[in-house]
């Protein structure tokens, strides 16, 4: 879907918005960092691959498959060992964060937010 001019340019001006928090930013370094390295690079993109997996058979409330459990935990062991991806996926989750709660915002303020949980 194209978005009207005024959407595009005001969503523009936003995304700019939260270029500039720290958040992003040090999302931006630290990622930068992590990634300029081929070891973390490809560390850090195995385990956020099976994180997914993990999240995603929570979402849709299956139980998440034993080799992925194991795999996700032998990984975090390892990632979390290197300070640079420590701080690479702390940034990646404040920055997920932050994005999340502006789209609740959005949602919220047009009547169209969803809330999952159970009352």
């Amino acid at each position: 879907m194209n978005l009207p001019p005024e959407v595009d340019q005001a969503a523009q001006r936003l995304l700019d918005v939260l270029r500039g928090t720290s958040a992003l930013r040090e999302y931006a370094q630290t990622r930068e960092a992590v990634m300029a390295q081929d070891d973390l690079r490809l560390l850090v993109r195995r385990y956020e691959r099976v994180q997914a997996a993990l999240q995603l058979a929570a979402m849709t409330g299956t139980p998440p498959r034993e080799s992925d459990q194991a795999e996700f935990e032998r990984l975090g062991a390892i990632v979390y060992e290197s300070d640079e991806a420590a701080a690479y996926l702390l940034s990646r989750m404040r920055a997920q964060q932050l994005v999340a709660a502006t789209m609740d915002r959005l949602t919220a303020e047009v009547g169209l937010n969803v809330d999952i949980r159970e009352s």
